[in-house]
């Protein structure tokens, strides 16, 4: 994978998209990202960025039709892949230098949403500390201040109130 393009798979990787090893080559990944049938457009744009990207059409758990893509081999810097993983595991960490608001706006895309009065950055795969440390990301880098927050006594999300303005008008540019 080119440099330039670490961030988008940053924001992938911060959404709905995972990595995974690659056994025949030591420093292959294989990215994967699945999506609902109403994201299929988006889904298009998203394989199109990575050349080789094969279609998948239905999904591992429930059989029923879902728009998505497996990428071929990406080789990618080792100490990418160490930020956002553990022994294949997501968790996330040290992973400041690779969020820029080309980021965020593909983690939106993936994984966003927006109320009246605040934008939602879902983290249900992530816990409490790696939250905290994407809610210092926001406030340390873009200035953006945001709470986390726990839906259903389960799942942690970033709700982004006061400053929603300000993360759009930082993304809006790389919407698709």
């Amino acid at each position: 994978v080119k440099p330039e393009y670490l961030d988008i798979l940053a924001g992938f990787l911060l959404g709905d998209g995972s990595l995974a090893k690659n056994k025949s080559k030591l420093t292959a990944y294989r990215l994967s990202k699945n999506h609902g049938l109403k994201q299929y457009e988006y889904m298009l744009h998203c394989m199109n960025i990575f050349y080789g990207a094969e279609r998948e059409v239905k999904s591992g758990y429930t059989g029923k039709p879902i728009c998505g893509f497996t990428t071929k081999s990406l080789v990618l810097p080792q100490k990418f892949v160490d930020s956002f993983y553990t022994n294949g595991i997501k968790d996330i960490k040290n992973i400041t230098e690779y969020i820029t608001p080309r980021t965020l706006a593909y983690w939106y895309m993936d994984d966003g949403s927006l109320g009246r009065n605040y934008c939602r950055l879902h983290t249900e795969g992530f816990t409490q500390q790696e939250c905290v440390l994407l809610q210092d990301v926001l406030k340390n880098k873009f200035n953006i201040q945001s709470t986390v927050c726990l839906s259903k006594n389960k799942y942690y999300f970033i709700s982004i109130t006061s400053d929603r303005h300000k993360l759009f008008n930082l993304i809006s540019q790389y919407m698709h």
